[in-house]
């Protein structure tokens, strides 16, 4: 039996080095206590289809950060809704 090749699936080189900027969409309105455990990250109340979201968004120095802003908001049970990578002037 002959091995199978190995298929890289949703791959793509990341070019930049260092901080990304993010935009994290969640269900409710998180309050100022929340804030304390997202760091850096800014919370923007929003509403969307008159349901409201908060809108994190800020600089992660890498993809674990995200992770762990990702883990943060899972222990929080926050429903997530979007995560986004921001072009650095968006």
């Amino acid at each position: 039996m002959q091995p199978r090749p190995r298929v890289r699936l949703g791959w793509c080189p990341v070019e930049k080095v260092g901080p990304l900027r993010y935009e994290i969409r969640v269900a409710g309105h998180l309050n100022a206590s929340h804030a304390e455990w997202l760091g850096d990250l800014r919370l923007r109340p929003d509403f969307h289809h008159d349901r409201a979201v908060t809108v994190l968004s800020g600089l992660l120095p890498d993809q674990s950060a995200l992770h762990g802003v990702l883990t943060k908001l899972q222990a929080m049970g926050v429903v997530l809704l979007e995560v986004k990578r921001l072009e650095p002037f968006d």
